[in-house]
């Protein structure tokens, strides 16, 4: 387990908040006829169907996930509602991707969508007929406001600050602000050690299958997946961590080296690549979250 001191000067918290239309609309027909059924009152049933899709929104839904994707694999988890925390020296790397991935969302795909729906709908209308008099979609205008993103970034207040106020705040709450701290600290770190795990033990997961003929597709991501993690990780390591910097550099080393040819094509070099691999996971192991006993 990692030994935490105050690192929280050197972070900020993030939170994404995205608003979308995913092509569900309204079908009050399906609901009146749900409530009348099962004897419920008016109103009580809301019914929803899959009832628009086209290019131009699956490109916008497709790149908004991409971007949540993204936030999350880049930060880590912090306290309640969906914040999460980076570490500031990184914050204007991760600004200047984050503008490029919501200023394509927000300057190119939704506006094309937004011009393709009125033509769109009278697609639907025609290949719908009596059905789509049933369906309950956002007008043109409403639905410019249906696709939003909000990203927030703040400083996470240190512990030691509340020390000035010793009038206001007791030597007990000020402790219990300090242990909370590391508490969190902790957490996010932990989460740090498992995006360096999940790609390993993939890794070994597929080279002992292969050994047993039971793997059959290969794909250049079980080895891109590693060196994105070490790469990554190098950028969430919050406490500093030398263990964390030395796993990193050799599973760049060691592991990210690999073809995919060749670990699929040759045995002794898979045989070679396993054995790294374990010891690299063996090396994370007293790092990583405790199983939840049940």
């Amino acid at each position: 387990m990692e030994q935490v001191t105050s690192v929280s000067s050197r972070l900020l918290t993030t939170k994404l908040v995205i608003g979308k239309w995913t092509g569900e609309a309204a079908v009050p027909k399906i609901a009146r006829d749900a409530e009348k059924s099962n004897s419920a009152k008016s109103g009580t049933v809301k019914a929803t169907a899959r009832a628009f899709e086209s290019p131009e929104l699956t490109a916008v839904l497709q790149e908004m996930n991409s971007l949540y994707i993204w936030w999350r694999d880049v930060t880590s988890p912090w306290r309640d509602g969906g914040w999460r925390v980076l570490l500031g020296e990184t914050a204007m790397e991760f600004l200047d991707e984050a503008r490029e991935r919501i200023g394509r969302i927000e300057r190119d795909l939704v506006p094309a969508f937004l011009a393709s729906y009125p033509q769109r709908l009278e697609e639907m209308k025609l290949g719908m007929g009596a059905l789509y008099l049933q369906v309950r979609y956002p007008t043109p205008e409403d639905m410019r406001n249906r696709f939003t993103i909000r990203l927030s970034m703040e400083a996470v207040p240190d512990a030691d600050m509340l020390k000035r106020f010793g009038e206001v705040f007791s030597a007990n709450e000020i402790e219990a602000a300090r242990e909370a701290e590391r508490m969190q600290v902790q957490a996010a770190m932990e989460d740090v050690w498992t995006k360096l795990a999940t790609p390993v033990e993939h890794l070994i997961d597929v080279l002992t299958r292969a050994d047993m003929g039971q793997h059959k597709r290969w794909h250049d991501s079980i080895v891109t997946n590693i060196a994105d993690a070490a790469r990554t990780a190098a950028k969430l390591n919050f406490t500093g961590s030398k263990e964390l910097v030395e796993v990193a550099d050799a599973m760049l080393a060691d592991l990210a080296v690999a073809k995919t040819s060749t670990l699929r094509d040759a045995p002794e070099v898979r045989a070679d690549v396993k054995a790294k691999a374990e010891a690299i996971k063996a090396r994370m192991a007293g790092f990583l979250p405790k199983p939840v006993e049940v």
